[in-house]
């Protein structure tokens, strides 16, 4: 019976997808057909006379593999889907792939080990659970090596199946180290989470957003994909004019998520038009278009436990990546954040600070975030109320690095960064 059909996705070598394709061979009286998904300008060669089943390759549609793989499975009338990714190939104990199913299972995975950590992947699904449970689209997710990892993340652990021995290996390990700190961060998705946070001191999630249509719902994503959930997540829409609004409304209504709008007054305003709202004991504020760890509140929360009660806001590290006009994400540099001890230390501190998270009995003492006639209280909100806190309490740095800062073109740090200066002769 030919009933599984594969996708072998992310390949960059023909000789490793070649060597893929061969493999198939294990399967080949269960595969129906094969679909490689290609980035636009990946060249691969097929020779037709040595397949055994049918082949054909698909362009990714806006360089968005979930996209892609998405309508792909609308029109597939197999009873399962394998999925082969970059490097990998089939070996032998794919023969007994089978046995591992039963009635109550959608997906069996199987894991690797990459630089010691184990990275767990969907390798067969049921169809049918593909269609009922779409996978996430590059608005949703940083990056598409991500895809799978992500989506299994948000899986019930009813559904899944977790294969040990090995199924799959890599044509060429060394591979993945070109990307590695993507491979780390996924790694992530599947790590236990460090401890059972839930009744420690609470934790909300305030985003503002303007005109982030294209990021905010990976933000709001890596928010609902944490190993220990968050007890509150808050987003408004700060009067943008394109789509970020319609884009939050399919999020508004869901467990401990409050989606808000207004018309545009900067992030100041918004911010404290949410902050009646937060019940939670601590804040972090994620900007519209940076993204979470999959661990990162069980990581604040621990940080949280042994905070002096003093402390008015807690910060860490900062893991930045550059955004490229396709939507390619490259990993630049993790920025060490340092203690501040002083109102001169923040004003030369390499700009920002964060992640910020506050105590909000005491944001909520100086009555949130500031606001002053410069630009209309639109820039640098983050400098003025850290710098009210420190006159309530210390800021306190630990060593801990959570927190993804995407640098694009038009990020309102960037664009703004020659105000910096004019910002800081105000203050004096």
């Amino acid at each position: 019976m030919k009933d599984i059909h594969v996708f072998l996705i992310n390949y960059t070598s023909q000789t490793a997808l070649n060597k893929a394709i061969e493999s198939l061979n294990f399967l080949d009286y269960r595969l129906k057909a094969a679909t490689i998904i290609k980035k636009n300008k990946t060249a691969f060669y097929m020779d037709k006379t040595s397949q055994k089943i049918p082949l054909k390759i698909v362009e990714m549609i806006d360089q968005d593999l979930g996209k892609t793989l998405n309508v792909c499975l609308q029109s597939l009338n197999s009873n399962y889907v394998l999925f082969l990714n970059k490097h990998e190939y089939l070996i032998s104990e794919i023969e007994t792939l089978f046995t591992h199913i039963d009635q109550n299972s959608s997906i069996l995975t199987n894991s690797f080990q990459f630089h010691g950590r184990e990275i767990e992947r969907p390798l067969l699904v049921k169809a049918t659970f593909l269609k009922q449970t779409p996978l996430f689209t590059k608005e949703q997710i940083p990056f598409n090596e991500a895809v799978l990892p992500a989506w299994l993340k948000k899986i019930e652990k009813a559904k899944i199946v977790k294969i040990t021995k090995p199924m799959v290996k890599p044509f060429n390990p060394r591979a993945y180290t070109k990307t590695i700190n993507k491979w780390e961060f996924i790694a992530k998705y599947s790590s236990p989470s460090k401890g059972a946070y839930d009744q420690s001191p609470s934790l909300a999630v305030m985003i503002s957003t303007y005109n982030m249509a294209s990021y905010v719902e990976t933000a709001i994503t890596s928010c609902l994909l944490q190993h220990t959930p968050i007890n509150q997540l808050l987003v408004i829409d700060d009067g943008s004019t394109d789509k970020t609004y319609e884009r939050l409304t399919k999020w508004n209504g869901g467990r401990n998520i409050w989606v808000f709008q207004k018309e545009n007054e900067g992030k100041a305003r918004a911010l404290n038009q949410l902050l009646p709202y937060v019940s939670s004991d601590f804040i972090l504020e994620l900007d519209a278009d940076d993204w979470l760890d999959p661990d990162a509140i069980s990581t604040i929360k621990e940080q949280i436990m042994t905070l002096p009660a003093s402390a008015a806001v807690l910060y860490g590290n900062l893991r930045n990546w550059r955004q490229f006009d396709s939507h390619e994400m490259k990993f630049s540099e993790v920025t060490n954040g340092k203690p501040v001890m002083d109102e001169n230390e923040l004003l030369s501190y390499h700009f920002p600070l964060g992640p910020r998270i506050y105590r909000t009995d005491k944001l909520k003492a100086i009555g949130g975030f500031p606001v002053i006639s410069f630009e209309e209280g639109k820039l640098y909100e983050d400098v003025l109320v850290l710098k009210e806190l420190m006159k309530t309490g210390p800021l306190c740095y630990r060593d801990f690095t959570i927190y993804n800062v995407r640098n694009h073109q038009s990020s309102i740090t960037k664009v703004n960064h020659s105000k910096w200066h004019e910002f800081k002769n105000l203050l004096d």
